[in-house]
């Protein structure tokens, strides 16, 4: 399996990690498409500079300790919101949370980040009562 993407390993991993913050994600709230949008596209803006502009070095003894600590904590915390966010929004659309499981597997994960930017939601209550 050298030639995979991914190996087996990584994807139970990924599996996992995103299990636990949709368990300890207790929010009922929800994104429209627009206000999603606003909050994802800048994360995914923020990776792919980091990504090209900065790449990891995993050889030892090259590279800064302190700035390689600081792009895996930077990357916990683009993962975690990208997934808070995307639960926010399967609550507007009206779909299990559990759903953020298929974004980690190729070519599905982009569909479903499609269906999420483009499948339309919940209208929000206009009631002055």
């Amino acid at each position: 399996m050298n030639g995979s993407i991914l190996t087996l390993e990584a994807y139970i991993i990924s599996a996992l990690v995103i299990l636990i913050i949709i368990y300890f994600t207790k929010t009922k709230e929800s994104l429209n498409r627009i206000e999603f949008a606003g909050y994802i596209i800048p994360i995914g803006i923020f990776l792919f500079i980091w990504d090209f502009l900065l790449p990891f070095n995993f050889q030892i003894g090259r590279g800064s300790p302190a700035l390689f600590l600081f792009q895996i904590i930077a990357i916990i915390f683009s993962a975690y919101f990208a997934i808070k966010f995307s639960i926010e929004r399967l609550n507007n659309i009206g779909r299990s949370k559990y759903l953020v499981l298929i974004s980690i597997v190729p070519f599905v994960g982009f569909l479903f980040g499609l269906y999420l930017f483009f499948w339309k939601g919940q209208e929000p209550s206009t009631s002055f009562d």
